[in-house]
């Protein structure tokens, strides 16, 4: 009977640890773009079956973690640093490979997405049309 709990506590230990892992390399992943004149401009971090790469127009690259938010890029003999907010959310990366140290900010999915749609020229052209009618539609509200 010592022997199952002790196996039933081992497996559950195990399993809390692995997904703990997991999650944590799962938040490094997304698109980092860097200032106009960079070297690069977008990179990629993918998260993909347990491990985290980076994926650039020059190449791909998988990361070795070294500690804490230090990871080493293994193909191009540098070092990845991710920056975190006061709410311990990752929103850049400090790379410093070949010679170049470069820092890019994260770029949200959701901006853009908004960029996508909100920016586009047909949509601007709507909300101008729209936006004349608005003080008249304004005025004549009647509740």
């Amino acid at each position: 009977m010592k022997k199952l709990i002790t196996l039933l506590v081992s497996c559950f230990v195990f399993t809390i640890s692995f997904c703990q892992t997991d999650s944590t390399l799962k938040e490094y992943a997304g698109t980092f773009s860097f200032p106009a004149g960079s070297v690069i401009t977008e990179i990629s971090v993918i998260y993909e079956n347990g491990s985290i790469s980076i994926s650039a127009p020059i190449g791909t690259s998988s990361l070795e973690k070294k500690e804490g938010d230090v990871f080493t890029i293994t193909q191009f003999q540098g070092v990845a640093t991710f920056t975190r907010d006061a709410n311990k959310k990752i929103i850049g990366i400090v790379i410093d490979a070949m010679g170049y140290h470069l820092e890019g900010t994260k770029v949200n999915s959701i901006n853009l997405a908004y960029n996508a749609v909100f920016t586009t020229p047909l949509y601007l052209k709507l909300i101008n049309v729209y936006a004349k009618h608005l003080p008249l539609a304004v005025t004549n509200y009647k509740a």
